[in-house]
C-alpha cells in the first residue's frame, strides 16, 4: 500500500515538474506594457513606427507608417533589456513561435549574431516609451498610437 502511494506521489511530482518546465520554455518573455503601436517623437535616424505584437513579433518602419511595407523581427524582454532578433520566425501557433524565439534567443546570446539588437528600457508608461540602444545611440522616444 505504501509502495503504491509513493509511486503515485513520484508520478504526480514528475508530472508537475514536466508541466512547469514546459510552461517556462513556452513563455515568450513578452512585456504586455509594450504591446501595441508606437510612433517616434523624433524619427530622424530611427524607426518612425513600431508595432509590438503579443505573439512576440515586431513590425517597424523607418519611413512612413505603413504596416504593409514594414520590416519584421521578433522581440522579447528580460529585466530592462529589450531584444530585437532579425530572421524569419513564422508564428503559426503561439507555442511554436515561443519555442523558436526562446531557442534563437539562447543561440544568439552565445553567438552574438548580427541582426540582434539590444536596448535598455528607460521608461515605459501607458502613453510613452523611451529606449536606448546598447550601441550608445541617442535615446528613442515613442508615443502610443491611439
Amino acid at each position: 500500500m505504501a509502495s503504491k502511494n509513493r509511486r503515485r506521489a513520484l508520478i504526480v511530482t514528475l508530472l508537475i515538474f514536466a508541466i512547469a518546465t514546459a510552461a517556462w520554455l513556452l513563455t515568450p518573455g513578452i512585456d504586455p506594457r509594450l504591446v501595441g503601436e508606437w510612433t517616434n517623437v523624433d524619427p530622424t535616424g530611427f524607426a518612425a513606427w513600431r508595432q509590438f505584437n503579443s505573439d512576440g513579433t515586431h513590425l517597424y518602419s523607418s519611413g512612413s507608417i505603413n504596416p504593409s511595407g514594414a520590416s519584421r523581427a521578433s522581440w522579447s524582454v528580460r529585466g530592462k533589456t529589450l531584444t530585437f532578433s532579425q530572421g524569419s520566425l513564422p508564428v503559426a501557433r503561439l507555442w511554436a513561435g515561443s519555442v523558436r524565439r526562446w531557442f534563437y534567443d539562447v543561440v544568439n546570446s552565445f553567438r552574438q549574431v548580427n541582426g540582434t539588437e539590444h536596448y535598455t528600457i528607460l521608461e515605459v508608461a501607458p502613453a510613452s516609451l523611451r529606449i536606448q540602444s546598447h550601441s550608445g545611440a541617442p535615446i528613442e522616444e515613442y508615443r502610443r498610437k491611439p
